[in-house]
């Protein structure tokens, strides 16, 4: 199979004046960012190196070349935000998805996609912030893809010479090699095995694990069965898709709990309750 794996030559926005990015990983103080929905955003995975000396590589262009870096997520939760080295021509607009693992390649199935305006990818060598709208759920050790293609001209640097990156591998799919087949850039010696890139993932618990937590937590606890009863009527209206419903119970539940505070309700217990209720209450938009 003949190998193409285009250098980037023609993407205005990748030129020589470019800075240089830090090889050193994220520090304690810069691990969460915020992003979607202003969510606390924990860093997972990064290949933070950006190679200036070996130029990027394109998304898109004459070839339609489509690259795709395999990760392997440490930390559970919504994949909400990738950043990457990566910019557009004018006029030319970036599509990001995210896709399984089948065989340690690309599977070809998304589990979320994002279309970026290429105007507002700023160029120079830095990584820029893409927001799901709607993240894709992780397992920690579960392998995925970021996968890039452009109907017009974009460009990404490269990583350093070699395995940058335990985790995954760059693959890419180019013409004139046959359409659909994805090549390991990790089958060349001397190239680059991985983009750079970072990953960040929104912890927060869903709405349905904040429920069963809070099950657990007032089983047994005030008069009765009550709590515990309106709590699985909540995760039962939340499972039907009726927020209206799970609302007014979650109230109730709530002024159920303030009524028992201080009495069979030790008051800190009681608040600690109130504040998991009203959570899940802003999670529902209530």
């Amino acid at each position: 199979m003949k190998r193409l794996l285009l250098t980037v030559v023609a993407t205005s926005a990748l030129s020589a004046a470019m800075v240089a990015v830090s090889a050193t990983p994220a520090s304690a103080a810069d691990t969460t960012v915020t992003g979607v929905a202003s969510a606390a955003l924990v860093l997972d995975q990064q290949q933070p190196i950006v190679d200036l000396a070996i130029g990027g590589l394109a998304v898109g262009g004459s070839s339609d070349q489509v690259l795709a870096q395999t990760v392997t997520a440490a930390v559970s939760g919504k994949l909400a935000e990738v950043q990457l080295p990566v910019s557009c021509d004018q006029g030319s607009d970036l599509v990001v998805q995210v896709e399984s693992v089948v065989g340690g390649i690309p599977s070809g199935i998304v589990l979320s996609s994002q279309v970026v305006v290429g105007s507002s990818l700023s160029g120079g060598g830095g990584f820029n912030h893409i927001d799901f709208s709607s993240p894709a759920p992780m397992s920690a050790g579960t392998q995925f893809t970021i996968v890039l293609s452009s109907s017009g001209s974009c460009g990404i640097f490269q990583g350093p010479p070699g395995d940058s990156y335990s985790g995954g591998n760059l693959f890419f799919i180019a013409l004139p090699n046959p359409l659909g087949v994805w090549v390991c850039n990790c089958d060349f010696a001397g190239a680059s095995f991985d983009l750079p890139f970072k990953t960040l993932v929104d912890t927060t618990p869903s709405t349905a694990d904040q429920l069963a937590d809070l099950l657990a937590a007032v089983t047994g606890v005030g008069p009765g069965t009550s709590l515990a009863d309106k709590v699985t009527l909540v995760a039962s209206d939340v499972a039907a898709n009726d927020p209206t419903d799970a609302c007014s119970i979650l109230n109730a539940f709530i002024h159920e709990v303030d009524a028992q505070s201080g009495k069979s309700i030790p008051s800190r217990q009681a608040q600690t309750l109130i504040t998991a209720a009203g959570q899940t209450e802003a999670d529902l938009g209530c």
